[in-house]
């Protein structure tokens, strides 16, 4: 895993042109639910105590010892039940227990950003093909340095972009858990909880991904943010005011619509803003970032 990377200033938040209206109308940033997230392998770790009888019955043994000490941790709870589902439903209902009862328990929203305001992809994939905007962001404004409470926010965290999916543990993850061991500091001032669980969960993905160059920022619990929905079918969508002076610039997308552009025109002139566009070079295969 690589080492802890503050977040470069500034990085750049890509919206399809639907949402230009009510962003400049009230400007907010919104966490998604996990589950809600757009790559396949997303949230979806391989468990190491899935691959092996040999590992799942030592996952029992851990569970058993927990059980005759009477200790009552979060994680041993959960390993609890999913060995009580993977002995009535096997292998995929005991692997879907983990990550919704995990997702569930942890109520965690994502915030995507980017390093990159000229990416050809991320225009195309996230603005609708050109057509919407970016925003530049000032990170010292936005976030802090350390995590926060209410809600609790994990600052920008660089994505890890890997060939091999990470595996997690459930044993291991329970032994520090029981030994009161996850939430203390380890290497580069990490814990163990994001060492073993929330780093390859949350801040890993494919070297396919790469193009994206993210910086994701994740706020738990999600449900203590302002909520656009809390429909017990629908996943709770976060959202959190993005104060003005954080933002240093909004950046057009080479196609945008006239009223697109008159409202960002208008939106960057009462608050003082630069504005620019994502213009093709006219010799490679680019995107050159101009103020206009």
């Amino acid at each position: 895993m690589s080492q802890n990377v503050s977040p470069p200033t500034p990085l750049y938040k890509y919206f399809p042109a639907r949402r230009a209206s009510k962003f400049f109308e009230n400007p907010v940033l919104r966490f998604t639910p996990p589950l809600d997230l757009n790559d396949i392998f997303e949230l979806n770790p391989p468990i190491l105590e899935l691959m092996s009888d040999e590992k799942l019955s030592c996952l029992r043994h851990f569970y058993d010892a927990c059980q005759k000490n009477q200790t009552v941790k979060s994680f041993v709870e959960i390993i609890e039940q999913f060995l009580k589902i993977y002995d009535s439903g096997g292998l995929n209902s005991s692997r879907n227990y983990i990550m919704s009862t995990l997702m569930e328990k942890i109520g965690m929203g994502i915030l995507s950003l980017s390093s990159e305001p000229d990416s050809l992809l991320m225009w195309a994939h996230y603005c609708e093909k050109d057509k919407g905007f970016a925003v530049e962001l000032d990170t010292s404004k936005c976030f802090q340095s350390e995590p926060s409470e209410q809600p609790f926010f994990f600052p920008p965290k660089k994505i890890e972009y890997v060939i091999d999916r990470p595996i997690i543990s459930l044993l291991e993850i329970g032994k520090s858990d029981v030994n009161g061991e996850l939430l203390a500091k380890i290497e580069n001032g990490e814990t163990e909880l994001m060492r073993l669980f929330f780093k390859p969960v949350f801040f890993t993905k494919s070297m396919n991904w790469s193009y994206e160059e993210e910086w994701r920022v994740a706020a738990l619990p999600v449900d203590s943010l302002n909520t656009i929905t809390n429909d017990k079918n629908l996943p709770i969508i976060g959202l959190t005011q993005l104060p003005v002076d954080a933002i240093k610039s909004v950046i057009l997308g080479a196609r945008t619509e006239p009223e697109l552009q008159e409202q960002a025109l208008n939106f960057s002139k009462k608050h003082n803003l630069t504005l620019k566009q994502a213009i093709p070079d006219t010799r490679k295969f680019s995107l050159n970032i101009e103020t206009i």
